[in-house]
């Protein structure tokens, strides 16, 4: 995968102040599964300033693109009445674009930019990128790297006066059986000592006493919730730790594993008690799973050793323990 062009930041929400601008108004071809509704060509313009609009600027080849398409489909559903959604596949073929309509059953129109023409005012970091506009057209916040669930309904609830009833996820129950089906793999977990938790400037060199580090002297950025494609520096992940955080270290898994790790990674997103995924050469198909003072290691993966691991210790760091 192409670190160019599919990045994953630390969650990166801003609030942007500039008023309404025309340049950010595309016109681009429908995918042909969605004219019948939305015309051959979509223009942007028809619909700023009438109602809030989410534009979700994605590839079919983006991991972290596809782990937030179920949460998009679902926000999509709920808001529809009020909120526009329009998805921009770039960087892709258009056949890669169709498989992922289907795949994720997305019922909102989709357009195709393959070079990124029609986006090109826009600020792209990597993808996925969304920009939200308020009902006024505004630019009101902007999200580059995947976007958590939970922080998707608090934009689209900022943004239209609604708070939908709290839901419980499907993928929860699921995860609380395999949960309790793991237990014995908890008999595993590697218990080390506290090697401290005192902040240092970022970029300064850290030696730790595990690979991966489980505690220790950590940078004052931390690593937020979500679904890496690229390494995060190990002091940012140990603040993650710290804060309570599981990081699942994974390699070469087959795309079920990897697509359980992901659902995982949307269904807990909190500041306290996320769970992240990392690259990391050199696992093969097994997994580390690290908390703070803590780890597990899986030379192959084990979904129910897995689950079991991050209900044992998500929300348990010494910052400020929630569960």
């Amino acid at each position: 995968m192409s670190k160019r062009f599919c990045i994953i930041v630390t969650v990166l929400l801003s609030s942007l102040t500039f008023a309404q601008d025309n340049s950010l108004a595309f016109q681009l071809p429908v995918l042909k599964p969605y004219q019948a509704e939305w015309g051959e060509m979509l223009n942007l313009s028809d619909y700023l300033g009438k109602k809030p609009i989410v534009v979700n600027i994605w590839a079919s080849w983006c991991p972290p693109c596809r782990a937030e398409a179920p949460d998009f489909e679902l926000a999509w559903n709920a808001y529809r009445d009020q909120v526009l959604f329009v998805g921009v596949n770039i960087q892709d073929s258009e056949q890669g674009a169709l498989a992922f309509a289907e795949e994720f059953k997305i019922t909102y129109p989709l357009v195709y930019d393959p070079q990124g023409a029609g986006i090109r005012n826009y600020r792209m970091f990597g993808l996925p990128t969304t920009y939200f506009f308020d009902a006024a057209g505004n630019v009101a916040y902007t999200q580059r790297g995947q976007m958590p669930g939970a922080q998707l309904k608090s934009i689209l609830s900022s943004l239209t006066g609604q708070t939908l009833a709290q839901e419980t996820p499907p993928e929860l129950g699921a995860f609380q059986a395999l949960a309790s089906k793991g237990q014995a793999a908890l008999e595993k977990v590697q218990t080390f000592d506290s090697e401290g938790a005192t902040h240092v400037e970022d970029g300064v060199a850290i030696d730790y006493g595990t690979e991966p580090p489980t505690s220790g002297e950590h940078y004052n950025t931390w690593t937020g919730p979500g679904f890496y494609t690229s390494p995060e520096p190990d002091g940012n992940n140990v603040h993650s730790l710290e804060h309570g955080n599981v990081i699942i270290y994974y390699d070469q898994l087959n795309p079920a594993s990897l697509g359980t790790l992901s659902s995982w990674s949307r269904l807990f997103t909190g500041q306290w008690d996320a769970v992240l995924l990392m690259p990391k050469e050199g696992l093969g198909s097994g997994i580390i799973l690290t908390a703070w003072t803590k780890k597990l290691s899986l030379v192959q993966f084990d979904e129910a050793a897995a689950a079991a691991f991050i209900d044992a210790f998500r929300g348990r760091g010494p910052e400020n323990p929630v569960r």
